[in-house]
């Protein structure tokens, strides 16, 4: 499995997510916080907490479990612009930069 394609697909989906003006716990005590909420099931803890790792300003950027956990909250029905991208991914449609 090539590796390359799914990481320049991903790098460019996180960038139009976080192309949007979104507010993240910054804290290490905010991001437990919402972590531990995000482990129990609450979607929206696990969107924001998506957000908090895609975010390269974040101290825990991690594009791995920014993934991890917007995919989750789509899975778990949360809504928004920035799940669209997942889940056109989801789907097998390419993503184009423009």
């Amino acid at each position: 499995m090539n590796v390359r394609p799914f990481r320049a697909v991903l790098s460019v989906a996180l960038t139009l997510i976080l192309a949007s003006p979104t507010v993240a716990a910054t804290s290490a005590n905010g991001i437990a916080s919402l972590r531990a909420k995000a482990e129990a099931g609450n979607a929206i803890a696990q969107y924001n907490l998506g957000l908090v790792y895609a975010d390269e300003s974040e101290p825990a950027h991690d594009l791995i479990e920014a993934y991890l956990w917007l995919s989750r909250a789509a899975s778990n029905g949360a809504r928004g612009r920035q799940l669209d991208i997942l889940t056109k991914l989801g789907k097998g449609v390419e993503l184009v930069a423009e």
